[in-house]
């Protein structure tokens, strides 16, 4: 969000149409679809000296923006999603570029003491049903233990998402466990069938903290938070009170409760040593798959769906699995570099879906998987030697047993 030439209004505070709109985008996180009470579908507009702060809180995820502003000093709670169907209405017909500078304002009307929108020359009356008195107070915010590089914390993010659970009959696999502790921010995640573990570097000092977040608030919060750093807050901001995360970037922070619960120990899923590593290019192989994917859909339908996994020594074979054929199946060979201790070939079997999401998350030129035993997770890292680095970014997928 960039300052413009804002004009001063009288009895209300201006803002750029831009930064307005993305402060509604941000803050809508902490919007009920269906509220339970009005108060809580709306967004606190609070005018200060030069900058105006719009918070929203619905009881377990807080936001709070601040935005350039120049006007008198003034509070008003209104309608979320009125505001924001109003700020997208008095953009239409405009440039794009004269759409974003357009100044808006927020007054109060002296004869009714009801909210105003200006914009685009138009003035109109706000929804003048909420209570400002009765909006929940913002939850205070815990204390700062580290800061880190927005762009690795939000590649981090986006990786170890692919193996968040969604079930909210097992809520504890729906979060991201986050621990801040000997200089990094280590990440895990797991849906029972895969797990994913990540670290990024923290920058200058950190104090040791760890909170199960919301995996689809930490998710929607990495839209918003787009500062050269973010700076974490994390645990309970006082006696009694529920643990919280926070991130912080520029002028945009999110606060969200953590998740009640004990997380599984991942860590110990991962191999100290592989019986058989393959480095493949992840092009190659996520064609592969595809391919091998469409065609067992094809052959078997929607249900049941797996694909073989063959290792040889000179690459890999992914192949549709045929249920209730006499014949075998064949598939083309991915060629890749093959090391360990391999006896003829190396076969298992994976749903393919979650095999693709794997690949997904490499987005170099080739990928290194890990191999045990064809009933135990294979490890997929970034590089050959991944798998004894403890701060390496590893996906594990476990096997899919393949019809005898």
């Amino acid at each position: 969000m960039t300052a413009q030439a804002l004009a001063t209004v009288a009895g209300g505070v201006t803002t750029v149409r831009r930064d307005t709109q993305a402060a509604l985008a941000a803050t809508g996180m902490a919007i009920l679809k269906r509220p339970s009470v009005p108060v809580l579908g709306g967004v606190m507009v609070t005018s200060l000296t030069d900058e105006t702060i719009f918070e929203t809180f619905d009881y377990d995820t807080a936001v709070r923006v601040s935005v350039p502003s120049t006007g008198a000093p003034g509070q008003w709670l209104v309608p979320h999603e009125e505001l924001t169907r109003l700020l997208t209405a008095a953009g239409k017909g405009e440039r794009k570029a004269d759409a974003d500078a357009m100044p808006v304002t927020v007054s109060t009307d002296p004869a009714t003491d009801e909210p105003i929108l200006s914009a685009a020359g138009f003035s109109i009356p706000l929804t003048a049903t909420l209570d400002p008195e009765k909006s929940p107070a913002m939850p205070p915010r815990p204390e700062r233990v580290t800061k880190v590089d927005r762009a690795a914390f939000a590649e981090a993010v986006k990786r170890v998402m692919a193996a968040c659970g969604v079930d909210d009959m097992l809520p504890v696999l729906t979060g991201v466990r986050m621990v801040v502790g000997d200089g990094a921010v280590r990440m895990e995640t797991t849906d029972r069938f895969r797990v994913t573990l990540a670290s990024v570097p923290v920058s200058g000092p950190s104090t040791d903290a760890a909170v199960l977040v919301p995996g689809k608030k930490l998710q929607a919060a990495m839209k918003h938070l787009t500062g050269e750093t973010i700076t974490i807050y994390a645990g309970s901001p006082g006696k009694g009170a529920d643990e919280r995360m926070v991130l912080r970037s520029d002028r945009v922070e999110v606060s969200t409760r953590g998740l009640a619960g004990e997380f599984p120990k991942v860590r110990s899923l991962v191999p100290t040593e592989a019986t058989v590593t393959a480095t493949v290019n992840v092009g190659a192989l996520t064609k592969a798959a595809q391919k091998a994917h469409a065609m067992s859909t094809a052959r078997n339908g929607t249900q049941n769906i797996f694909v073989s996994c063959a290792v040889s020594p000179t690459g890999i074979t992914v192949a549709p699995v045929a249920l209730h054929a006499a014949g075998d199946v064949n598939a083309p060979e991915v060629p890749a570099d093959v090391g360990g201790d391999l006896d003829g070939h190396f076969l298992t079997g994976f749903n393919p879906k979650f095999l693709l999401d794997l690949l997904a998350g490499f987005t170099q030129e080739t990928v290194t998987l890990h191999f045990t035993t064809p009933t135990r997770p294979i490890t997929a890292t970034d590089s050959p030697d991944g798998l004894g680095d403890p701060e390496a970014f590893k996906h594990l997928l476990m096997p899919r047993r393949l019809p005898s």
